[in-house]
């Protein structure tokens, strides 16, 4: 008897890859069954003794998300942290090996060598995959570990500010890779030691070429134009700041006509290696909440984040200042509030263009001028010159007090409850662009 979620998937694939995506679908379904097969000879046994073993030394299997780079950045480190802050009441002996996503390319090699120094990543991914869902059947104990649950089969979101809580990231650059990325980067025409500023649109170019039997469409409503960051990097160039435009496959190119500003995207220069150099050492990032930006978020740079949609589950803590996309209603001819995204989305089983299909909806981008401002308010804050007013502190007040609470569970091994919006008003977290709400009250409901 197949199961409706099957029959749903065989016609889900049918729509969109036709019959040659159904052969290919069921190509690689039966492929893996046949792997588990001749896999469980090693992986069961595997499996047994480190259940035999574990009231004495407890082993953890963690697989990485070593396909998206922001995933592979992200989780990585908010696990590091977690790790760190329980070692000191976990007093049995635990040891935690690391394996990459089986059956998937990695998304960033420079970061995939760089978890390498830190982490010990066992090769061989599809047989400890085998072991892993081994020790997930046969022990409870290993199944509820509070670490486990929540960054591997959990959504990465750092609901407890794990990264406002430890200081510095795990990862490092060697002393070799250090003279490596200031010999590039003054070759792409910006001295040793100016500031620069990244900029990260997003488009569908990247996803269609690094898993391109993958439709990633469902993400198209997170898309931004990148031509309206222009205005802003013309700015920060006349601060006296360069300018480097982000991204390794890019569907538009970043033509400006001012030397400070750099189209590393486009240019000979943009690697791997440089992807995360640059990333981690920028004086801050702006970007839409996608990928590469989450190598400057675990550097703890400072970010800017534009055109984020509401609709998405989180709201990271650390990030420095953010502005949604806003919602527009082409039947009433009006803005949704916030409230109302907030409602439609987050209490929908249906995906984000559906609802936008259904409902006649659209998501409308940040304007040239709201990035600007944005930008401007970023460097008052990082310069801490940026003085708010008693009204400014109450929209902020109002929008996070109305900002709904979507995770209901804790860390128990650390003792650390969720953290809560409304506690955003708190001094160094995060706040939406002033001006933004200064413009969109009536949004605020």
């Amino acid at each position: 008897m197949i199961s409706t979620s099957r029959l749903n998937t065989v016609r889900k694939t049918i729509q969109t890859a036709g019959l040659a995506g159904l052969i290919q679908l069921l190509i690689s379904r039966y492929k893996k069954r046949a792997l588990r097969l001749v896999l469980m000879p090693v992986a069961l046994p595997l499996a047994f003794f480190i259940c035999v073993i574990s009231p004495w030394i407890r082993v953890k299997l963690i697989m990485l998300a070593s396909d998206r780079i922001g995933h592979y950045a992200w989780v990585t480190e908010q696990f590091l942290c977690a790790r760190d802050m329980s070692a000191a009441e976990n007093k049995q002996l635990c040891i935690t090996f690391f394996y990459r996503n089986p059956g998937t390319p990695v998304a960033n090699t420079q970061l995939h060598r760089m978890w390498k120094r830190v982490i010990t990543i066992l090769p061989f991914p599809h047989l400890l995959s085998e072991v892993d869902r081994y020790l997930l059947y046969m022990s409870k104990t290993y199944r509820d570990d509070p670490l486990k649950t929540y960054f591997t089969l959990g959504d990465g979101c750092d609901r407890w500010n794990l990264l406002g809580k430890v200081p510095r990231c795990h990862l490092y650059f060697t002393r070799a890779e250090e003279q490596k990325g200031k010999k590039i980067q003054q070759a792409m025409g910006i001295p040793v030691g100016a500031k620069y500023v990244c900029i990260l649109g997003r488009d569908s170019r990247y996803l269609s070429i690094h898993m391109p039997n993958v439709d990633s469409s469902y993400h198209d409503y997170r898309n931004v134009t990148i031509d309206n960051y222009k205005s802003a990097a013309e700015f920060l160039a006349s601060q006296g700041y360069y300018v480097v435009r982000m991204g390794k496959h890019v569907q538009d190119a970043f033509n400006v006509n001012n030397p400070k500003i750099i189209d590393y995207a486009n240019s000979p220069y943009r690697s791997d290696f440089m992807d995360i150099y640059l990333s981690a050492n920028c004086f801050c990032f702006i970007s839409v909440g996608t990928g590469l930006d989450s190598v400057a978020q675990i550097f703890r740079r400072p970010l800017l984040i534009t055109n984020f949609p509401l609709s998405n589950r989180g709201i990271w803590p650390d990030w420095c200042l953010f502005m949604p996309k806003k919602v527009y209603d082409v039947a009433t001819k009006r803005y949704l509030s916030f409230k109302d995204i907030y409602n439609l989305f987050s209490n929908s089983e249906r995906s984000v263009p559906q609802i936008l299909h259904e409902t006649g909806l659209q998501f409308i981008e940040n304007t040239p001028e709201e990035i600007m401002d944005g930008v401007k308010e970023l460097l008052g804050r990082i310069m801490n010159n940026e003085r708010y007013s008693t009204t400014d502190q109450q929209l902020q007040q109002q929008f996070w007090h109305d900002y709904p609470q979507r995770f209901s569970d804790n860390l128990p091994l650390l003792k650390t409850p969720v953290f809560e919006y409304t506690q955003m008003m708190q001094e160094g977290h995060l706040r939406i662009v002033t001006s933004f709400l200064q413009k969109n009250e009536i949004m605020l409901g």
